[in-house]
């Protein structure tokens, strides 16, 4: 199957996959325990800890609250707190030859504050990467430096200076002083736009934007093409106001290219697509918040640890690993702001797709399926089709396995097979978070997916 479909398939799979949501309970002890724990890290580091806390440090080293089966083990695992009056931090200080002000200087230089620690593993682990990353630049940067500006603005026919760099490094949170060469900024940087603006026809070949689209678009942002000096950075204000009719043409040519006629297949126009686009667009701000960023971070957190549980060289799963599952792949839904309806067509009617019907394969040969996404209020976002031979490869390794089996422990066990998907080209920006929020989630649940499903080795390599 070409990667498009698979992609697509696999999101479709996941959204039918868990249409009710069961909760994954806690035992009584450890929750209780739990509880008491955060109180005396609340009281320790003269701030309170939460939940969402503890599981943001864990998801730092790949693990979970649901990796552990005892308060006392959890305990042990994160260390020491750093005290609120930072008295235990002597250690710390003489090994890295540090003190409350140049520790406090160290972390403001990488976006962070004291306040942002609860333990000091934690803040060990970060004081050591901070310091080894520290850049030191070749001998004569500075001349070296004078001699590319003085070359760059000769390209764009207006001096360039070395503000105007620094400013272009601070939209990804660097500055000159992370660049150890002016070799390496050069990469950084990329081409810069050409005084007689002819190589803006990479615009026209990539998204279809001619010269006059493209100042029409600054124009909404209140800029002009003698704003910019490099080719990145007017691609970056573009992308990152798009109406959604760029990311559009350009989501639906990668597809194209890997699943020719994909687009019509899907049924997924363009109007509708911009309408997704920009509901995603007013969330922006939700989705780039701190509350937003801990809830996904735990999120992932749990989803990786389902993902290790499952089995590799079998091909069954437990209904306990299905029901984690379901309410990972809820919430997801509930922090993104959409629901999600998956459904076949019969007689043109849309009948409800159950987890049986399609693990099992059932009726589904020469089906269409169909995915329904809402906003989180009902409203009806956009729709697209998959015909059968979109996923007809991965159904015909699907066993017609009934629900019934059970495993050495008496749980009821199910199964599954899919093939991998590898590659696939993504929209070249850095800020898009609509962009990323739509292929993103995209390629987050086919990961999923295609991991619950996955079957043996040589038949995923075979595919």
């Amino acid at each position: 199957m070409k990667k498009a479909g698979v992609i697509l398939l696999a999101f479709a799979l996941i959204a039918c996959l868990f249409p009710l949501s069961v909760k994954a309970s806690e035992t009584t002890d450890f929750s209780t325990d739990l509880t008491a724990y955060l109180t005396l890290l609340s009281e320790e580091r003269g701030k309170e800890v939460t939940k969402d806390d503890i599981e943001y440090v864990l998801n730092i080293y790949s693990e979970s609250l649901t990796d552990f089966d005892s308060v006392a083990g959890l305990k042990d695992y994160l260390g020491e707190v750093v005290k609120a009056d930072y008295s235990n931090l002597t250690n710390i200080y003489e090994k890295y030859s540090l003190d409350q002000n140049s520790l406090t200087a160290l972390l403001e230089d990488n976006g962070e504050t004291l306040d942002d620690y609860i333990f000091l593993n934690e803040l060990e682990a970060s004081i050591a990467f901070y310091q080894d990353s520290k850049t030191e630049q070749e001998a004569g940067f500075e001349d070296k430096l004078n001699t590319y500006l003085s070359d760059i603005s000769a390209i764009r026919g207006f001096t360039v200076s070395r503000d105007s760099i620094e400013a272009f490094l601070s939209r990804y949170e660097m500055s000159l002083s992370d660049m150890e060469t002016v070799a390496d900024l050069k990469d950084f940087l990329g081409d810069v736009i050409k005084s007689d603006l002819s190589n803006l026809d990479y615009f026209q070949t990539e998204y279809g934007l001619s010269k006059s689209d493209i100042e029409s678009r600054l124009g909404t942002i209140n800029k002009t093409l003698n704003d910019y000096v490099f080719m990145d950075d007017l691609e970056y204000d573009i992308l990152d106001n798009d109406d959604g009719k760029i990311t559009y043409k350009y989501m639906m040519d990668m597809f194209e290219e890997y699943y020719p006629g994909i687009t019509d297949k899907l049924g997924l126009t363009e109007e509708e697509f911009t309408k997704a686009y920009q509901y995603f667009t007013t969330l922006k701000d939700y989705y780039s918040s701190e509350e937003t960023m801990n809830k996904m971070l735990t999120l992932m957190g749990r989803l990786q640890t389902i993902m290790e549980s499952l089995p590799e060289s079998e091909d069954k799963i437990t209904l306990d690993q299905i029901n984690e599952m379901q309410d990972i792949y809820k919430e997801m839904q509930d922090i993104l702001k959409i629901k999600i309806s998956y459904s076949i067509l019969e007689n043109g009617k849309k009948v409800p797709l159950t987890l049986l019907d399609l693990i099992n394969g059932k009726d589904l040969e020469n089906a269409v399926l169909s995915v329904d996404i809402y906003t989180d209020s009902n409203d009806l976002l956009m729709d697209f089709n998959l015909s059968a031979d979109m996923f007809g490869e991965l159904l015909e390794d699907v066993k017609d396995t009934p629900v019934t089996d059970t495993d050495s422990t008496g749980g009821k066990t199910i199964s599954t097979a899919v093939k991998t998907i590898t590659g696939g080209k993504l929209p070249k920006t850095a800020s898009n978070y609509t962009a990323m929020i739509i292929i993103g989630a995209l390629l987050t649940v086919a990961g999923t997916a295609l991991k619950l499903n996955r079957k043996k080795g040589d038949e995923a390599n075979a595919a």
